[in-house]
């Protein structure tokens, strides 16, 4: 067990709450990749720039020079359990607050701390089966303040689990999207149309049933092509596809691009596709993916099931479709490529409901002020 201290903060007094302790216990966070990695240390630097006196207590080495405390814990699994529910045991006092990334870590929390304690929720880890339950409740009964990332996950609680709703909250999980300036967007007559996807290539995120419908669409008259960015277990079954249907000059494939990479591709896109659904015990608890897009005025088609559509707005700010039905995502693919005016005008408002309900600011801010509340206490 190792002890990594990256700048321990001395932050001025902001609104009172200069050297507040806050503890976040997770277990996501980078240096793995992933959502919700970047969707807490997102949180981390907002709480760290709020002036909170904020430790981290990540599963993996994080070496990141940061405002906030970081202890790593070198340990396999069980014994790295052990070691973080010791190390708060003994720096915990009840005037603190812990923040959990989802109920598991409530597991590393002593019971003798009987401050504020907030965890978060995201959607899927609360389609469980019965046999996790009892777990499930037991570990909420302990929460002060339960985040969810959209209403159909607080729904899921509510409508799954014993716990007190007013103690429930809805924010969504961009904490890490900075503020943006308005995108320019320039005519571009004759222009190829850029689509694009960025997230983990899983089943459920409806990339085949949007190539497939893409390769029927009979209509579109314009020349198009798609960057599909990720990786996960369907690169190769949608590359074979894509193969199959004769889309290689048209679909490309990439990974391991930086941010840097990833912002040059939306700044170029003009469509941003995910059609997610629902399989089993895996949904699209929010999807940060969209308001990404979102952010450089690019609409989205997404799915219109799970938090999808917390994060797009059918006919406002993109395209809502169940991507199983094939006619349905046709035909949006079909508008979305074919009309520019429509794209502008989906895009723009996209924009717009980023910069004024989405943006990391706005969204940490509400954050703190439910964190800190007497009456959740």
């Amino acid at each position: 067990m190792k002890k990594n201290t990256n700048n321990d903060p001395s932050p001025s007094s902001k609104d009172g709450l200069s050297r507040q302790r806050v503890f976040m216990a997770t277990q996501t966070f980078p240096p793995r990749i992933g959502g919700m990695e970047y969707t807490m240390r997102g949180l981390a630097r907002n709480f760290a720039r709020s002036g909170f006196n904020l430790t981290v207590l990540p599963n993996h080495v994080y070496r990141e020079p940061e405002s906030f405390r970081v202890i790593n814990v070198r340990l396999i699994k069980p014994f790295r359990i052990i070691a973080k529910r010791l190390i708060l045991k003994l720096m915990l006092n009840d005037d603190d607050i812990v923040v959990c990334d989802s109920w598991k870590s409530i597991n590393v929390i002593t019971r003798r701390f009987k401050g504020r304690l907030v965890v978060l929720a995201h959607g899927q880890e609360y389609l469980k089966d019965q046999h996790y339950k009892k777990r499930i409740e037991t570990a909420l009964r302990r929460a002060t303040l339960v985040v969810a990332n959209s209403e159909f996950t607080a729904n899921l609680i509510k409508e799954r689990y014993q716990y007190n709703s007013k103690n429930i909250i809805v924010i969504p999980p961009t904490y890490m999207l900075d503020d943006l300036p308005p995108p320019e967007k320039t005519e571009k007559p004759n222009a190829v149309l850029r689509l694009i996807s960025i997230c983990r290539l899983d089943r459920r995120k409806g990339l085949q049933e949007a190539i497939q419908a893409i390769s029927e669409a009979s209509e579109l008259n314009v020349d198009w092509k798609w960057d599909i960015i990720g990786n996960g277990e369907e690169e190769k079954p949608l590359k074979e596809m894509v193969e199959d249907l004769n889309l290689a000059n048209n679909i490309k494939f990439r990974h391991n691009i930086d941010d840097a990479e990833k912002i040059a591709f939306l700044k170029q896109a003009d469509l941003f596709v995910m059609p997610s659904y629902q399989i089993n015990g895996s949904v699209e608890g929010f999807g940060v993916s969209y308001i990404e897009a979102a952010q450089y005025g690019v609409p989205a088609i997404a799915g219109n099931s799970g938090g999808s559509v917390s994060a797009v707005i059918d006919g406002e700010t993109g395209w809502c479709v169940d991507p199983r039905d094939s006619n349905q995502l046709r035909d949006a693919l079909t508008t979305a490529i074919n009309s520019q005016e429509e794209r502008r005008r989906r895009g723009a408002a996209a924009y717009h409901r980023f910069a004024t309900a989405f943006s990391g600011p706005i969204v940490s801010k509400t954050f703190i002020e439910n964190m800190i509340k007497k009456e959740h206490a």
